[in-house]
């Protein structure tokens, strides 16, 4: 009894941490994400008696609600006069699963043990991708018999070589919150150093911006934590760390090609641009002609390719033909630019609103529980961080990310204390 009583506790755990480690295997990651959203009503029930006297767990079902507003409700309000209904509703409706999966992980991941575990998990997960890139990078063959790609290197990811560098960086502070509190430091800065290695190697400058801003989050927390005179000892490591980088960089092709083309946004001119931005300038002047036309609701989630030719120049290289009809690019490769063009301005205000409600919650939150929400914060800072490029804020790959993370971000913070 007491063995099977371990599992059940377990299990929870081990079907979140089963989401990170599907993640690179297409839809599969679906299925423990699912899992625990079905289970969200039967848990709301059988918890029926804690919730009545439970003030704190009301009040964050109630943020869950709020977010889900915010996240969902321009996305059904969009689908109302869609470009592409069918496929509009068909994501609005499943996006309802993502408050479920929140809802479950709240009601399940209550005990301090049950993080902590999650967060090692993870970390190995995490510190898995990193070696695994890093032995490709040296054999051309990762440890799962991954190829490395001519074009990019993608490492556990495969084929899907576009999402390793970014993801990778996104979810790092998930294997660096882990590695943070260790006796000596070097533990982190080996991780720091060997993470940001793959993420610069793997070629994708979504996954390059984040890197300065990473540094900076670290290089704020250690001046927080260090004594006076610790400067030096900064500035030293992050010397040695640049020069891996460089030194790495230099031996690169894909890398010197990559920041090549990048310096020529300082050129200025609307070629250049389109060179510099990988035919994104064009895109982002489409969207916002598409947002201006229909300025309430948008053309639709997830409708952007349907609507593009409508909106786009006759030059725009995005225009192809497919399966008998003109499309255009998929999404607007920035958060807040598809936000307005896919849902208009409801959609707008409906992503500032979640932004600013997990700003208050991170706001409201003492330090204990800050600590323990911590690597979940991180991750949506740099997953959201509006100076990038994105993938589809829609898309079910980004937008189930976002919901994990922010499931266990709010269930961290109200996480019991014994």
């Amino acid at each position: 009894m007491r063995t099977e009583s371990a599992v059940i506790r377990l299990l929870p755990v081990l079907l979140v941490a089963a989401f990170v480690l599907l993640l690179p295997f297409t839809r599969l990651a679906e299925i423990p994400f699912s899992l625990l959203a079905l289970s969200a009503p039967w848990l709301l029930w059988q918890q029926r008696a804690r919730l009545a006297n439970d003030p704190a767990l009301r009040r964050c079902l109630r943020l869950l609600l709020w977010l889900a507003i915010a996240f969902c409700l321009p996305m059904l309000l969009s689908s109302i006069d869609s470009v592409a209904a069918s496929k509009s509703w068909n994501q609005s409706l499943a996006a309802l699963r993502f408050p479920l999966y929140a809802v479950s992980c709240l009601l399940l991941l209550r005990e301090r043990w049950a993080f902590q575990l999650l967060l090692s998990l993870l970390a190995l997960i995490i510190g898995f991708w990193v070696i695994d890139g890093l032995v490709q990078t040296v054999t051309g063959t990762s440890l799962l018999g991954f190829p490395a790609n001519p074009s990019r290197l993608g490492g556990i990811f495969g084929d899907d070589i576009w999402f390793f560098g970014p993801i990778l960086a996104m979810l790092s502070p998930l294997l660096l919150e882990r590695l943070w509190p260790l006796r000596w430091r070097g533990w982190f800065m080996l991780g720091l150093l060997a993470t940001m290695l793959v993420v610069v190697l793997a070629g994708m400058r979504a996954g390059w911006v984040l890197l300065p801003l990473l540094l900076l989050i670290y290089a704020w927390r250690y001046l927080q934590l260090a004594q006076t005179g610790q400067w030096r000892r900064l500035l030293f490591s992050a010397a040695v760390m640049a020069a891996i980088l460089l030194i790495a960089a230099s031996q690169s092709q894909l890398v010197q090609q990559r920041w090549q083309s990048s310096l020529v946004v300082l050129q200025a001119d609307s070629d250049h641009l389109q060179i510099a931005t990988t035919q994104r300038w064009m895109i982002w002047q489409t969207a916002v002609r598409m947002s201006t036309a229909h300025p309430i609701n948008g053309v639709g989630v997830r409708a952007f390719s349907q609507a593009y030719p409508s909106y786009a120049d006759a030059d725009d290289p995005q225009l192809q033909h497919q399966d008998g009809k003109l499309r255009g690019a998929r999404h607007a490769h920035l958060f807040l630019l598809e936000a307005f063009a896919d849902c208009g301005g409801l959609g707008l205000l409906g992503l500032l609103a979640f932004m600013g409600l997990l700003l208050r919650s991170w706001q409201q939150a003492d330090a204990l529980a800050r600590q323990q929400a911590m690597p979940y914060f991180l991750s949506l800072l740099l997953i959201l961080f509006p100076l990038n490029t994105h993938y589809s804020l829609y898309g079910t790959f980004m937008s189930s990310l976002i919901w994990w993370l922010l499931a266990l971000a709010i269930s961290a913070l109200h996480v019991k204390r014994t």
